[in-house]
């Protein structure tokens, strides 16, 4: 998805300093909807990752494993408005923190925190 339509909407509604440092925010991104009867998933939201037969479980060192969260196939996205950099093909997979650990004391680690992986 493009920012051209938002930058647009910007334009015409807000004062022209305040659609610059807005629309300065805008990412490029893909939106993601549930898949249609007979579609094939693009993104899976938790379950098992299919990690490559040798990858480590991502863990946040010195506390817990990081749980995962979600997956998505780069080759089955739409690629227009994305910069060059996304991968075009391989599966990303997000995994995060919650801040709860196996502490024996019950105790909760500081902060939390979210790590992503692209795999081929």
């Amino acid at each position: 998805m493009t920012d051209e339509r938002y930058s647009r909407l910007a334009a015409e509604h807000l004062p022209a300093d305040l659609a610059d440092r807005w629309t300065a925010l805008l990412r490029p991104c893909v939106r993601l909807r549930r898949a249609a009867d007979g579609e094939q998933a693009v993104a899976t939201l938790g379950g098992e990752p299919e990690l490559p037969a040798g990858a480590v479980w991502p863990e946040w060192p010195g506390h817990a494993p990081l749980s995962f969260i979600a997956s998505v196939r780069c080759s089955a996205l739409p690629h227009a408005g994305l910069p060059a950099a996304f991968p075009q093909d391989g599966t990303l997979l997000f995994f995060s923190f919650d801040g709860h650990d196996d502490m024996d004391d019950g105790g909760c680690a500081p902060a939390s925190t979210t790590r992503s992986a692209a795999m081929p």
